[in-house]
This record gives C-alpha cells, structure tokens and sequence, in this order.
C-alpha cells in the first residue's frame, strides 16, 4: 500500500547506536503532510523516546516535513534522547541516573537489532557490504525513490477519497 511504508533507521556512528538496525512502520493517511504518520519501531529500542510496548517514538513533526526529514529526525532521537518527557520511565531514569549501564543496555539492544535483521528475509540489498554500514542500512537518499506503476498510483489514490 502506498499508505503503509516499512523503513530502517541505523545507529549513528560514533555514538552507541553504531551499527544497530531498526525497523519502522510508517502509516499515512490522507491528510499527510498536514499530520503526522503513524511511527512504530517494529525493532523496539531500549530508549527514553520510544514507548516499550507499542514502539512509538515521541517526535516532532512540521507540516510539510518529508519523509527523510522524519527518519533523519528519528535517527537522531536514538542517539540524542530527551529525558524531558519520557515515553520509556525507566529508560529515562536510567539514561539520567546510570549512563554507564545505559551504554550497556544499547549495545545490547544494538545487537539484538542485527540479530533480528539477519534472521530478516533481505530484499532488494546489495551483495557488496564494506563491512562499516550493515547490509540493509545502506545511504538513506539514494534508496527512497522507486517507481510506481501508474494505475497503481491510481488506485491508490483514488481509495484515499482526496479526489471526491
């Protein structure tokens, strides 16, 4: 469905996320780009920011804002969380009060997150892996445009009721 996107959001390098892998469920509806989409890590992290049993990340959305603005913003919630308002108590108190055990915990939900992907049916990855980005968290840009056949477009479209 053109309404329901799967993503990965990798950790940033040089900070504890490095090399962890996290998948994403994006729902739209038809009013995107005035609202926000659904976000729901199916890779759920161990963070202040990301609600443990539902997935869902706080963040903050501006009309307008594109898709690779959203996961760039996500990518960083990761490594820069907020303990302001937590959506993970736990998390947050521990991210405040113990950042050495916090630092444990990510590395193991780092690896947790490759231990996941790989039993992940891959798709569409290249075989060539550099060994420094994880097969499957390959350059954000590049990937984000495919095509749509149009009558696919079409009836999608059309479903949303924007037209009527």
């Amino acid at each position: 469905s053109l309404l329901q996107w799967h993503a990965t959001v990798c950790g940033l390098r040089e900070t504890p996320w490095e090399g962890g892998i996290f998948k994403l469920e994006l729902i739209f509806d038809e009013n995107y780009d005035c609202t926000p989409p659904e976000v729901r890590f199916k890779t759920i992290p161990f963070h202040p920011n990301v609600d443990v049993m539902t997935g869902r990340p706080s963040f903050d959305f501006i009309p307008g804002m594109g898709i690779t603005s959203l996961l760039l913003q996500l990518q960083n919630i990761l490594a820069f969380p907020s303990l302001e308002c937590p959506m993970n108590p736990l998390a947050g108190e521990l991210f405040a009060t113990q950042p050495k055990f916090c630092v444990q915990l990510i590395r193991d939900s780092v690896a947790e997150s490759r231990r996941v992907d790989l039993k992940a049916p891959q798709q569409n990855v290249e075989a060539e892996n550099s060994g420094d980005t994880p097969i499957g968290c390959q350059p954000l840009l590049p990937s984000l445009r495919r095509k749509v056949p149009f009558e696919n477009y079409f009836i999608e479209w059309s479903k949303s009721g924007v037209s009527k």
